[in-house]
């Protein structure tokens, strides 16, 4: 049986997307050790039209820097599969349009600013769930352990272990 291989951290997130990156954020601002794993360098490049909702903007807690916001989004289209289409018009804004590699990019600096580890261009590719951690194995071969991971990546991404 493994005893104690590899770094020790309480929370592994793996991705840093927007919501691997505020997850880990607030894992670090809680006081709990974290580390941020994200298989590409980055900022990478991410399709992604970019729409951000003011209320998810909000919850950044921070002012978005101008660089970020591309344009405000006062509308979008629903079209459904048979080509009906519902529009939704505001006279105020209600997102912004931003580009995801630079928006990523920030959210996974306000997660190191909080006290986060981050690694990128190391994705994990394996992992070993024991009785009291879980150990993760990344592309470098650099092991890592943790008592709780966060699977924060797309369900397009290549990171899933054991895929």
């Amino acid at each position: 049986m493994v005893k104690n291989l590899g770094e020790s951290f309480d929370v592994i997130v793996v991705g840093a997307g927007p919501a691997g990156s505020m997850a880990a954020r607030e894992c670090a601002r809680q006081g709990l050790k974290t580390i941020l794993v994200e298989k590409e360098e980055m900022p990478r490049p991410k399709t992604c039209a970019g729409a951000v909702s003011l209320k998810a903007v909000n919850l950044v807690g921070k002012r978005i820097p101008e660089y970020l916001n591309e344009g405000y989004i006062r509308g979008f289209r629903f079209i459904s599969p048979s080509l009906v289409s519902v529009d939704v018009i505001s006279k105020d804004p209600i997102g912004i349009s931003t580009s995801r590699d630079r928006f990523d990019e920030f959210l996974a600096k306000l997660a190191v600013y909080q006290g986060c580890e981050f690694i990128d261009s190391d994705g994990v590719i394996d992992m070993s769930i024991l009785n009291d951690k879980v150990i993760c194995k990344l592309r470098s071969g650099r092991l890592i352990q943790g008592y709780m991971v966060m699977h924060a990546y797309s369900r397009a991404s290549k990171q899933t272990p054991h895929s």
